[in-house]
């Protein structure tokens, strides 16, 4: 079963869609979000922003967003409280690229480059834009300060455009983009990779699979340096079975597993439950 499992986050993808585009994505398996506003609007319609939101909700993606283009660096923040609250699945990028473009486009690629190079749980704060427009407007100290949550495109001393800051909307564990994102990662991962569970009867043999499967996956990603941990022991643990499993689980073919992992950041174990219908389901409930 390991080989269902994803590698990394390498196949990160970015998509950019216009206003009536959401719809046709469905399961097209993407992790990155941006919207792309229609030329004769300049702006993405307000009541879009909710609808994408709850879309990366649904599958596993993070939104990658910019605030409307007459906006100020003492407005953003504002306005990614008003359209997006705290949201742990969306990150704000500002100011915008010369010529008015998207950030969010530039700022996707980057992080698509750096998940194959490092890791999605790598974070991509200070990871270089390249291939694109200069921002519109070089920001102060000062103004990149104020703009938090909002992360800003910062132009270095050499010329670059680096990424300023590696923050979503959420004010809780899921603060950060790299930690949002891999743990979305995993929870993608443990669900393709146990998919096979519909295929056999909800008993022993297969919860030893399921355990020894997800140990198998999780000690690769520990060996890459994705979680904390000295020893594997301090680093996750699986538990599939009777304590994870009720009568009624039982009964009805449904099987459910728990898996700790102790992130990088924050440095303490986060609890994924899983669960798959096995081949003994009830087909009438």
């Amino acid at each position: 079963m390991r080989d269902f499992f994803a590698e990394g986050g390498r196949h990160a993808v970015a998509l950019r869609i216009g206003e009536r585009g959401l719809d046709a994505l469905g399961d097209t398996g993407f992790t990155l979000l941006c919207l792309t506003p229609a030329p004769a609007a300049g702006d993405v319609a307000d009541e879009l922003w909710p609808a994408a939101l709850a879309l990366c909700a649904e599958c596993r993606a993070l939104l990658l967003a910019d605030p409307p283009r007459d906006v100020t660096s003492a407005g953003a923040a504002p306005w990614a409280a008003r359209r997006l609250g705290a949201a742990r699945d969306a990150a704000v990028y500002f100011p915008r690229l010369e010529n008015r473009r998207i950030a969010s486009g530039a700022v996707a690629g980057a992080l698509a480059r750096s998940d194959a190079r490092h890791g999605v749980w790598h974070a991509p704060a200070g990871a270089e834009v390249t291939l694109a427009p200069r921002p519109a407007a070089a920001l102060s100290g000062a103004e990149i300060e104020a703009l938090r949550p909002v992360n800003a495109l910062r132009v270095l001393p050499d010329g670059a455009t680096a990424i300023w800051g590696a923050r979503t909307l959420a004010e809780d564990e899921w603060r950060y983009v790299n930690v949002r994102r891999y743990f979305l990662f995993l929870e993608a991962s443990l669900d393709r990779g146990t998919r096979c569970a519909v295929l056999e009867p909800n008993g022993e043999r297969l919860w030893e699979r399921i355990r020894a499967s997800v140990d198998a996956f999780l000690l690769g990603q520990w060996r890459q340096g994705a979680l904390a941990g000295i020893t594997p022991d301090e680093a996750w643990f699986v538990r599939c079975g009777r304590d994870t499993m009720t009568k009624d689980d039982l009964d009805a073919g449904r099987l459910v597993f728990v898996v700790g992992v102790a992130l990088l950041r924050p440095a303490e174990f986060v609890i994924i439950r899983n669960g798959q219908w096995t081949a003994d389901r009830d087909p009438d409930p």
